[in-house]
């Protein structure tokens, strides 16, 4: 008889092997880490606890339990690897260390979000994401691929899983594990990404080649390391051309400073042919690649040309610049400092003399991106009457007294009013999260008040349907839970007769919760954690209210839930914590993003307001709003709804489009809750353009939020020399001087106010003791440092731990005589 050890007696690599071939992935040991170094014994090995330990490699990869059980026996400490390609059912695209997580989150920014999908945190601080295979295959093994650090793992590929051990010394973990995401289908200009490029196709591991002749290959951290590696890629003309390619930093920094020296394109004066040729000689002659190549063309030639391009234009001319048969060699503006090539179809307008403005030190820097302003008709009804009543004895800001009772309201409504789209329906539950520069803004007073007036209009629900201090997806479902059912055998005379259903649990009838989170950086720390399913849950709270988890053990489930979020947060938590999250992608935009601000100061508090007249008010527009049900617009609403439609739902780039991108969405909740306020089931033309109002604010915090333009590269450039100079830090002509003076002085300061503005950079003054402007010093700000103005700010120091984000009115008229409310 042969004893199969339990699950709690198996080491944790047989333990995860297992798991992997129940869900049908071939699976195959590797060899382990020990001491640093590959348990092969090679001590020049260059695929250390990567390559299989079998001797047949990936044809013995295997699915059969007891194979893998003997496997592990015989190497107890062998590294876990996965056969990738058909036969397991996913390929993997690996970007390598930060430079490859930033290069693919570029590329989802400009072309489309990545869906949720099962991904791993690699040993060496990349990233592993898994996609189910496509139907018509064609996906094959690649590194660096089309020129970004990028790995692709497809037919005969293979991938090391967690646990294993990386010879950096960590491990590789689940960011996303697969129990609790299904295989995703990759989008559809991923998989054209990834079929129409090319990059360096490992080369197989042969022991019985003579090893001396021949050239050892460069890992990723071999060229960081050097800063260059052999090229061997054969131009179109067969000629092969031998090249050492400089550090890509480098790279892009010649090629911005080419772009400088370029004339830009004009209509009716060659503009096609001019811009070919620019961007052949980046995308081509640099070998920059078509993306890389795009951003380049988008931020240093693209605004001089009259008129600019479009991105889809432009991003044509990249990639007709990468394939377009060329005579000379692939990467031909690599060696020497090139100029560009004279076009006789454009006159170049002469050079102005050098003046004051090109001496960096004298010029300004630009202004930070300026606070958003409140349209007068987010006021609108009885939402515009409780702001105002409230504002003058608060300092929290209106925007966040608005939004947080437009949140408590649509809860509080419940599951009864709807508006269908197409097959589905939406209600009234909206996420709200508040984001303040400090913890200054005053973000919870904000609620008090809301609260205080809301307890007036339906004290029940104040006292049973708002809680917070989320921790799982389960714990969630759990305060919204279906009854509870258990089948049990019914007995006649000690036989089984059949089964039985047995509530064991009466469940939650009341399914209306508002989560309270004033503090959203923890639901952020959580969503981090491996194998926690908040993050989905949180998504079908704002897509359907049915609520589950693939938890074997966790029979709970909701139906018809209906949670709304009301979040709070400084900006530098969210950056910091968003931008490492998985959340970023299909989570952000269920949120509304409001900017706060303390506008005055009221050192001894606001005083007490009779607010009993405005909660006869609520407690009626609350009484009439449950006895609705399917919602509709008027005539004057459709008319322009489908006059805004376009604006709402048109493509957006960067991160301000990746948070903003259910804006149509967004304003229908938004409408609704302003017609239900005003106890109607009719959504007028007041109540959308109060609900566009409203979002015209949002869209605005967003963009000061995260940003609104495709990814600059430079920026990341000038981080890079900062964090080189270390504690010394660089003064602006430091910086100047460490890019050779090739990139115009105002697009440096352009690129610093970036890393100011995003909490990337600091800037020291210090008096020179020499006539004119005191001279800065400009530093990149590490992790710790932020850690630590986090943990200094006022809000982890306040004793009560209420926290609001505030702002008074100021009101000033537009030239069509509207009223704009201004934070």
């Amino acid at each position: 008889m042969k004893i199969i050890p339990s699950e709690s007696d198996q080491n944790q690599f047989l333990q995860a092997a297992l798991r992997y071939v129940r869900r049908g992935w071939l699976v195959m040991p590797l060899h382990g880490i020990a001491e640093g170094r590959c348990t092969c014994g090679d001590l020049g090995c260059d695929s250390p606890g990567k390559h299989p330990r079998t001797g047949r490699g990936l044809k013995e990869a295997s699915t059969d339990e007891n194979t893998i059980q003997n496997w592990w026996a015989t190497w107890p400490d062998a590294n876990v690897g996965i056969a990738t390609g058909p036969e397991s059912g996913f390929f993997m695209v690996g970007p390598d260390g930060q430079a490859g997580i930033d290069a693919l989150a570029a590329l989802a920014q400009q072309r489309g979000s990545l869906p949720s999908t099962p991904r791993v945190r690699s040993g060496g601080d990349g990233r592993h994401h898994y996609f189910s295979w496509p139907a018509q295959g064609g996906i094959k093994n690649s590194a660096n691929h089309n020129g970004l650090p990028i790995d692709i793992r497809g037919a005969g590929g293979l991938v090391v899983a967690p646990p294993s051990r990386h010879k950096s010394g960590g491990t590789y973990e689940w960011e996303v594990p697969p129990q609790e995401a299904e295989l995703a289908e990759a989008p559809a200009w991923l998989l054209e990404w990834v079929r129409s490029g090319k990059g360096t196709r490992k080369k197989r591991r042969d022991k019985e080649t003579n090893k001396t002749n021949q050239l050892p290959q460069a890992s990723h951290a071999d060229i960081n390391s050097f800063n260059s590696f052999l090229r061997t890629d054969p131009p179109a003309n067969q000629k092969l051309l031998l090249t050492v390619q400089p550090d890509r930093t480098e790279v892009e920094t010649r090629a911005i400073a080419y772009l400088g020296r370029c004339p830009p394109a004009i209509s009716g004066k060659g503009g096609h042919n001019q811009t070919f040729e620019a961007a052949r000689s980046i995308v081509y002659g640099f070998d920059l690649g078509p993306e890389t190549g795009f951003a380049l063309l988008m931020h240093y030639y693209n605004p001089r040309c009259l008129p600019p391009w479009s991105e889809t234009e432009l991003r044509h001319k990249c990639s007709e610049a990468d394939t377009k048969p060329f005579d000379k060699p692939r990467g031909y503006l690599l060696a020497g400092n090139p100029a560009p090539e004279p076009n006789n179809s454009f006159v170049r307008t002469p050079e102005p003399a050098r003046s004051s403005q090109d001496d960096i030190e004298a010029l300004p820097m630009p202004p930070p991106i300026p606070w958003p302003t409140l349209p007068h008709e987010a006021l609108h009804g009885l939402a515009g009457e409780i702001v105002e009543t409230i504002a003058p004895q608060t300092e929290s800001a209106p925007v966040a007294i608005l939004g947080q009772m437009l949140v408590a309201f649509g809860n509080a409504v419940g599951r009864g009013a709807h508006y269908r789209v197409e097959g589905d329906r939406h209600y009234t539950n909206l996420f709200l999260c508040l984001v303040g520069e400090s913890s200054r803004g005053r973000k919870g007073t904000s609620r008090g008040r809301v609260m205080q007036l809301m307890s007036q209009g339906d004290n029940e629900w104040c006292l049973n349907c708002v809680a917070s201090g989320l921790t799982s997806g389960e714990g969630l479902i759990w305060a919204v839970r279906d009854p509870i059912e258990r089948k049990e055998p019914i007995k006649e005379r000690g036989r089984i007769a059949g089964y039985q259903s047995v509530v064991v649990d009466d469940g939650v009838s009341d399914k209306r919760l508002l989560a309270d989170e004033s503090e959203f950086a923890q639901i952020l720390k959580v969503l981090q954690r491996d194998g926690n399913s908040l993050s989905p849950v949180i998504r079908q709270c704002w897509d359907t209210g049915n609520l589950r988890t693939l938890t074997k053990n966790n029979p709970a489930r909701a139906t018809g839930a209906h949670v709304s979020f009301s979040a709070h947060i400084t900006r530098l938590e969210l950056l910091r914590l968003l931008r490492d999250s998985e959340a970023f992608n299909g989570f952000a935009n269920r949120f509304i993003w409001l900017c706060t601000r303390r506008s005055q100061l009221l050192p001894d508090g606001g005083r007490a307001l009779d607010l009993s007249p405005l909660g006869v008010q609520l407690n009626y527009a609350l009484a009439s709003a449950r006895t609705i049900g399917e919602m509709v617009r008027s005539k004057q609403a459709s008319e322009l709804w489908h006059e805004v439609y376009p604006r709402l739902t048109a493509e957006r780039t960067g991160m301000h489009g990746a948070v903003t991108g259910r804006a149509e969405a967004q304003v229908l909740r938004l409408s609704m809750v302003y017609a239900l306020l005003d106890s109607q089931a009719t959504i007028q033309e007041p109540h959308l353009r109060a609900a566009l109002g409203l979002w015209a604010y949002a869209d605005a915090s967003a963009r000061l939020i995260f940003g609104v333009e495709v990814e600059d590269p430079l920026p990341g450039l000038v981080l890079a020399k900062l964090q080189a100079s270390e504690s010394f830090g660089m003064t602006r002509t430091d910086i100047h001087n460490a890019f050779s003076r090739n990139i115009p002085a105002a697009k440096l300061l352009e690129a610093l106010a970036r890393l100011r503005d995003r909490g990337s950079a600091r800037c020291e003054t210090n008096k020179t003791g020499k006539p004119g402007a005191p001279a800065e010093r400009w530093y990149a700000l590490r992790t710790n440092e932020l850690n630590e103005q986090i943990a200094s700010s006022p809000e982890r120091q306040d004793s009560g731990g209420i926290n609001s984000f505030n702002s008074s009115i100021r009101r000033a008229s537009t030239t069509n005589g509207e009223d704009v409310v201004t934070l």
